[in-house]
């Protein structure tokens, strides 16, 4: 198979960055972050850029099962070392394993106190998380179960982290199995290695945040729906797996009801069968039934409080921090609404100047996402073109993920989040997927994706630059 991730395109994605980086420490010397760090996030783009030729070629002419092999362990692999790396340098630089305040730091919390409720032989989740956000609950109750039952094999935040590798591994197996029932091998293929080395997916699976497990409920509600809605075989074993998993992902982020509501009739829609069965029918009634049910008894009106805005703790700490400090600059003051619901495919924009308006571990957070985000806005102009490509030549074996992912990008958008990349994180594994069906389509678009990269440097440089004048360090 001929690689659609070339050697080319990496060194335009490490030249992207090294122009950027430079530039700002030209531009910006006293107040960006420190050279060490500018230089670890080079590393990483690069082992991601060069990764991605390497894994490719190792790969190019195996089976599939030896190829779903090699893609967990690499994936067990790296994401172990990172367990610890992110172990080491968060206790380094804030002097615990997390930023405290956090969404990760509430959900170490949390867990601990439903592991200490369970060993007490307390099993009602709505006594436990009395007072919790309900969107959260899951996050809450997956730690305080990993806590209960491995928390005598000695640390539990490492274990927990461990356990968020294994089923982010899963989640890339899973990721793959879906692009193989609606791409070709070369673009399944490669879009897993990109998905698989992907700086962000990689970050959050070796901290505390509840995204590793979620993506992974998401890849099996994905999966299991094409199997179904296609008639591929599925058995009841597939109808009960996909019930338990939707139910279970909408209490890790409960704006995922109207989503898959929407891509499931996409699904239904646009791959009917001309004479369905009486088995496939009641297991779509039977299906919405289960998700609609319990989504308007539990969740229905705090995903409309969610859409009118964020609510999380670790949010309305910064929210706390902005108003104390006078303001501080976001890129989407300056655009008007309905670009704020696209704008997210290119933002947000990396933050490589110190952030003096939050408290140095929440800056030093911030800081952690600069590399994911270049290689996002690296990948958000074929990304646009895969997206356009698909919806005019193959909207139909495509319709369950562009419906997700465009109804996904609109809530956030509503809501206000489509700036915050941890929201923007379910949606990134078919967002590369579009990356990659871009570069295989339109490589005769490269001049003008010179361009859109100078444009971006011009971006990110005004962005860092703005911080700098609106925190009053000009």
């Amino acid at each position: 198979m001929k690689p659609i991730w070339t050697k080319n395109t990496a060194l335009l994605l490490i030249l992207f960055s090294f122009v950027t980086f430079f530039s700002s420490i030209i531009l910006f010397y006293n107040y960006v972050v420190e050279f060490s760090w500018i230089l670890f996030h080079l590393f990483v783009i690069s082992f991601f850029a060069i990764g991605s030729i390497y894994f490719f070629k190792g790969t190019n002419y195996s089976s599939e099962k030896k190829f779903i092999r090699y893609l967990f362990l690499w994936s067990m692999i790296i994401k172990i070392i990172i367990v610890f790396f992110n172990y080491y340098i968060f206790k380094q630089a804030n002097g615990f394993p997390f930023i405290i305040h956090s969404d990760p730091y509430a959900y170490n919390k949390w867990g601990e106190i439903a592991a200490s409720n369970l060993h007490r032989g307390i099993y009602n989740p709505l006594y436990i998380f009395m007072g919790a956000d309900l969107s959260d609950m899951g996050g809450f109750f997956y730690y305080g179960f990993i806590y209960y039952l491995f928390g005598w094999l000695g640390n539990n935040i490492i274990i927990a982290r461990i356990f968020n590798s294994f089923f982010a591994s899963l989640t890339v197996i899973y990721f793959y199995k879906i692009l193989r029932l609606v791409a070709e091998q070369n673009v399944a293929r490669s879009s897993t290695i990109l998905f698989m080395l992907f700086p962000l997916f990689n970050l959050y699976a070796g901290t505390h945040y509840k995204e590793s497990v979620f993506l992974f409920l998401l890849m099996i509600v994905s999966y299991e729906s094409y199997k179904i809605f296609l008639n591929k075989h599925y058995n009841n074993w597939n109808i009960l797996w996909l019930v338990v998993t939707l139910i279970a992902s909408l209490f890790f982020r409960m704006l995922m009801g109207p989503v898959i509501i929407l891509s499931f009739s996409g699904l239904i829609f646009y791959n009917r069968q001309r004479k369905a069965t009486t088995r496939f029918k009641l297991t779509i009634i039977g299906v919405f039934i289960l998700l609609l049910i319990p989504y308007k008894m539990f969740l229905w009106n705090p995903t409309l409080r969610f859409i009118k805005g964020a609510n999380t703790y670790s949010e309305r700490v910064i929210a706390q921090t902005e108003r104390n400090k006078g303001g501080r600059f976001a890129f989407k003051d300056f655009i008007s609404e309905p670009v704020q619901y696209a704008a997210p495919i290119f933002a947000p924009f990396p933050t490589i100047v110190t952030d003096k308006t939050l408290t140095k571990d929440f800056a030093f957070g911030l800081s952690t996402l600069i590399s994911s985000l270049m290689v996002k806005i690296f990948l958000s102009f074929w990304s646009i073109l895969g997206l356009y490509y698909l919806f005019k030549n193959d909207f139909k074996r495509n319709s369950y993920i562009l419906l997700f992912f465009v109804s996904y990008y609109i809530i956030i958008g509503i809501s206000g989040n489509g700036f915050i990349i941890r929201y923007l994180m379910p949606a990134i594994p078919f967002f590369i997927y579009f990356a990659v069906v871009g570069l295989n389509q339109y490589k005769k678009f490269t001049p003008q994706f010179l361009f859109f990269l100078f444009a971006m440097v011009i971006v990110i440089l005004f962005f860092n630059f703005k911080k700098v004048q609106v925190f009053g360090m000009l």
